[in-house]
Formats: structure tokens, sequence, C-alpha cells
């Protein structure tokens, strides 16, 4: 595959999802975080094959276009908006591909395995002294010879010691995070204590939280596990932090579109516990659209995760209630009917709240909604 066919397939990714426009693409790219804003000129220079495709700017526009989709109703196929298949997408360019457009390693787990030819060696060798360069710029020929010396071992016994000499000496780390992020679970637990070895603590709270954004869904709960059975420091407190992280609650990291598949994930893997909690997490603290986007992400009645995620919305109180009702009014629905999800939503209001929470409703324009608040005082009712 060379550039020009994957700038195709871009243009074929954003007509899928819809066709959003240059300014909300823009948009959808601010919200990812500053690594991964793109201007509008740089969208449409992209989108006509002007100028070379980064990793991060192609992974960037892919996750916009699935929120696009997402947001308009487009059931968009989630291999189409998959970052890991558009990871092996860029790892597919020819060795003919130009200095400028980025490649990657195939060390993620269930990647083809990369063979010895000579044209995948060189392209290969391409994309690491990419890598490289500004290390040799920065003048940091010990930590070049450890990746060079070091680059068919394991990422474990590397890319810790490169990830924190590049932390103090205040570079960019980003694509050593991403290839470090394609480890398999059990591999990610040993990066994770190696570089606390290091003294780099937020290193590896940057590179953890890298790894619940784009590990796999079927790989969360093997991640989560790996950390629980390891018997490190480093991998307890990560361990206690990722419900909350993947939720939310903390709102340091972005947002997975995938959430509902999360959590199916870790029910297939008997954690449903966790499961429970990361549903509770999504209707406390998630953003409204994203938590709505994850119940409708439910068919009926599917293990209550659905009903979970709806009836924590009420138990947070009337503020983020009022903030999930306005997203319901602007956004669309998935599989739930909208109707029904109001009546539920009301209905669990505890009936001495019902007053207090229907001027609430009112103040915020929600006149409808807090009348039929008012009727619904004391009935029950179920998706």
């Amino acid at each position: 595959m060379d550039e020009a066919s994957l700038v195709k397939q871009l243009e074929r990714l954003r007509t899928l999802s819809g066709n959003p426009s240059v300014r909300e693409l823009e948009r959808l790219t601010k919200r990812q975080g500053p690594d991964r804003q793109m201007s509008k000129s740089t969208i449409r220079e992209k989108f006509a094959g002007n100028s070379g495709l980064k990793i991060v700017q192609v992974l960037a526009l892919v996750r916009a276009c699935g929120e696009y989709a997402t947001a308009i109703g487009v059931a968009l196929p989630s291999e189409e908006c998959s970052e890991r298949t558009w990871l092996k997408k860029l790892t597919a360019l020819d060795a003919s591909t130009p200095p400028h457009a980025a490649s990657i390693s195939t060390g993620a787990k269930d990647a083809p395995p990369i063979t010895s030819t000579p044209e995948k060696n060189l392209a290969e060798e391409k994309h690491l002294d990419q890598m490289i360069t500004p290390l040799l710029n920065a003048g940091m020929t010990d930590i070049v010879k450890l990746i060079r010396e070091s680059k068919d071992k394991p990422l474990n016994e590397w890319i810790p010691a490169t990830l924190a000499a590049i932390n103090r000496a205040g570079m960019n780390d980003l694509e050593f995070q991403r290839r470090a992020a394609l480890a398999p679970p059990s591999q990610v637990v040993k990066i994770l204590a190696e570089i606390e070895a290091h003294d780099a603590e937020e290193v590896a709270t940057r590179y953890f939280r890298f790894c619940l954004l784009t590990q796999p869904p079927g790989d969360i709960p093997k991640l989560l596990v790996a950390l629980r059975r390891d018997s490190s420091e480093a991998a307890y407190y990560h361990a206690e932090q990722t419900i909350d992280l993947l939720s939310g609650k903390d709102k340091s990291i972005g947002s997975r579109l995938d959430l509902a598949q999360v959590i199916c994930s870790m029910r297939a893997a008997g954690l449903d516990r966790d499961a429970d909690r990361l549903s509770e997490g999504i209707g406390r603290y998630a953003l409204p659209t994203m938590a709505l986007s994850a119940a409708g992400s439910f068919p009926e009645d599917f293990y209550g995760d659905r009903e979970r995620i709806l009836r924590s919305v009420v138990e947070q109180g009337s503020q983020r209630l009022v903030k999930f009702i306005q997203a319901m009014n602007e956004s669309p629905m998935g599989q739930m009917n909208p109707a029904r999800v109001l009546n539920f939503l009301l209905t669990a209001i505890n009936k001495k709240e019902a007053d207090g929470i229907s001027n609430d409703l009112r103040e915020a324009g929600l006149h409808d909604e807090a009348t039929m608040l008012l009727e619904l005082k004391g009935g029950k009712s179920a998706l």
C-alpha cells in the first residue's frame, strides 16, 4: 500500500461518516488534546494528499470521523474507525514511502509477525530513523545506541529507559508512547513497573492512560487482571485507577467511543463487579453525549447495563440529569426510544426530590419534562 491509497481510504472514511466539514473536523480534533489538534488548512492538505501523513494526524482524523458518525447517528462499522486497524494500514505502507510519511512497528499482539523481507526491514529501519532523529539532534547518542541494540528485544527491555531519558530531557515522547502502547497487556504491566523503577512516575501515568484509550476493548479486562496479579506497587496503583479513568471521573484523559464494548468484554471475562462500577461511573461522570452513546449501544435489557447507566445519571443529582436530558434532545439515541428513556429517568427520581428537580428542569428551559415529572411522581416504569 502506498500513501496515495491511504489518502483515498481516509477520504472514504470521511464519506462513510457523513462527510463532516473541515470546520467540524477541526473542532473534533481539538477536543482530543494538543497533540492531536489540527488546523483547517492542515486537514485540507491531508485529504488532498498534498502533505505527508503522520501517525498522530491520521489517528486524529479517524477518531474525529468516528465521533461525528456517532453524533449524527450513522452506523459506521467499528473496524472502519478502529485506530488499531489504521495502525496496521500505516504499517503496510510501501518501503517507497517518503521520509515524511509515518509507519509503525507491528509489535502489537495479534498483528502479523514481521518477516525478514528486505522491503519490510527497510520500512522498519526508516521508521526507526524517524523516531531517533530528534534524539541524535539532541546529542542523546547513548539512548540511540540502546534503541538500535534492543530493537528486536521485548519492549520492556528498552522502552522504559528510553521514555525516562526523553522525559528528563524535556522532549516529545509521543511516538515512543504509541509504540509502547502496542504491547500486549502482560507486557504493559512490565513496562509500567520498569518506567517507575526509573523514577519517572509521570511518564508511567501518561503511558497507562494512553494504553487505556488505545488498547482494544477485549484487552482492557486482560490488562486489569494482569495489573491485579502483579505484586508491584505500581501495578496496584494503576489497577485502582482503571475504572475511574475509563468512566470519565478523572477528566485528565479523553473518552473512548466503545465503552459499551469494554463493559461487554469485562462481563465476558467474569469481571462483573468492574462492569457494574464502569456502567455506574459512566452514568455519573462521563460526558453526557458519551454516556448517552454508551447506553444506546446496548440492546434491550442487555445485562441491565443500559438501566444501570441511566439510573446512575439520576442518582448523581439534578444538575447531571438536566445536562443529560439536554444531550438527549440534541443527540442521537442509538437503539433507545427517547420517550421510554425519559420516562425511565423521571420515574427513577425519589418522590421527595421531585418538586425540587422539577424546578431545576424548568429553570433550564425543560418545561415539558418538568411537567411530566410532576405527573409521574410516585409512578413506576422500566425500560
